[in-house]
């Protein structure tokens, strides 16, 4: 299993799906971890001892990347993709022209590090599964939607959109080596098979992720004002965070003074960082252990995700604790039999007066707000299980699932 994150802790988009895949399917297989790591962004020697203590040895690949020029011209050429452009460092002799039943490569990042190393050839292996979750292609054509106030993301929102045919080339250049591809949504099925082609998205098989079982014990503080909004503050959620704290959350305050606002997330900029200082009713943490305990006292979760791909660990780890959601449309991606109003509450991309007026009828209207959030997790629970993942990762490799060859 090859992986160009650390498993464990499982804590984001990228190491949940890989700690669970990794932890289940140990048990049902000889499983080797294989971490191919940015030699520029050395990862800490602690938490590899901590993932071979579950996992067992792991080896490391190193990899570099190319020279921006190079990188730049490759994505042009349909070569390679910029942001992509790796070459091998160094790789522990015992990798080299490695051979084993099963290749699984998650998430598509780590397939694409793989596939720059030269180290071996499809034939291998005798199973190839690359678990990508997402479709690249369809994240680049969709960053304009995210553009969210300066002209320069405006700018490069629309550049990244002529950039997604050269990425979809490669994209399937890169998992047509792969006999099974794994997503998470149909949505995601279906924008791999506008943009990427036929070819690929006939191998795509749907594997949402799962909820951890005790987020389900949750109990919601029936009295709380707080409302939570969780997210990695140095991506494209950083725009976002801005933008609620300047204008949405003031905007409630102004309304419903007692209202308050937990923002949980790291890699906030010195800007971004006063502005959330600045807010009214407005706390900041970095971290928590344990997001239970947040769950555990937000009367709901604002979850303003407009990309309209993927699928949104937040927002089922928030339903499934019975906290109601309050997003875009696309925060509730994947989730089969979702509707508006009776399993969480949606509002239009950037719409500052319907995230007010949602956020403010949850605090104000406390029985309807536990109603949704008891039929969010009724949902949730129905749905999404990593025992479930696990058991369709482990068809694919005995050959119970279809194989597109």
């Amino acid at each position: 299993m090859v992986v160009d994150q650390l498993p464990f802790p499982p804590r984001n988009g990228v190491t949940l799906p890989t700690f669970h895949y990794a932890d289940g399917l140990r048990k049902s297989c000889r499983l080797n971890l294989v971490l191919m790591a940015d030699e520029a962004q050395p990862f800490d020697q602690r938490s590899l001892a901590e993932n071979e203590a579950i996992f067992g040895p792991i080896p490391v690949i190193r990899v570099r990347r190319k020279r921006k020029m190079v990188r730049a011209i490759d994505e042009v050429l349909a070569r390679d993709m910029f942001n992509q452009g790796w070459e091998l460092a160094s790789a522990p002799p015992s990798l080299m022209n490695c051979k084993a039943d099963v290749l699984l490569a998650s998430p598509f990042s780590a397939a694409a590090k793989w596939e720059a190393t030269g180290l071996s050839r499809p034939e291998h292996f005798v199973c190839r599964i690359a678990a990508v979750s997402d479709c690249t292609a369809a994240e680049y054509h969709a960053r304009h939607s995210q553009d969210f106030g300066s002209f320069r993301q405006w700018l490069k929102g629309r550049l990244d959109r002529v950039r997604s045919s050269r990425i979809a080339s490669v994209e399937g250049r890169t998992l047509a080596k792969y006999q099974h591809v794994s997503m998470q949504t149909a949505t995601d099925r279906n924008l791999m098979r506008l943009l990427v082609g036929e070819r690929i998205a006939e191998r795509v098989t749907l594997v949402p992720n799962g909820v951890r079982r005790d987020y389900f014990e949750v109990c919601p503080n029936p009295e709380s004002n707080t409302c939570a909004f969780i997210a990695e503050l140095s991506s494209e959620y950083a725009s976002i965070a801005d933008w609620l704290v300047g204008e949405v959350w003031p905007a409630v305050v102004d309304e419903l003074p007692d209202a308050k606002l937990l923002i949980v997330g790291k890699g906030a900029s010195a800007a971004l960082g006063a502005a959330i200082r600045n807010a009214r009713n407005v706390e900041h943490i970095t971290f928590v252990d344990d997001l239970r305990s947040v769950y555990a006292n937000a009367a709901a979760a604002i979850c303003p995700v407009f990309k309209g791909y993927g699928l949104i660990n937040k927002a089922l780890e928030s339903m499934a604790s019975g906290v109601p959601v309050i997003g875009g449309e696309a925060a509730f991606n994947g989730i089969e039999g979702f509707k508006v109003g009776i399993h969480g509450l949606v509002c239009r991309p950037r719409n500052t007066p319907e995230f007010v007026s949602a956020i403010c009828h949850v605090l104000t209207h406390r029985e309807q707000a536990a109603q949704v959030g008891r039929a969010g997790r009724s949902l949730i629970e129905s749905q999404f299980r990593w025992e479930r993942a696990v058991g369709t990762i482990e068809a694919m490799i005995s050959g119970r699932q279809r194989v597109d060859v």
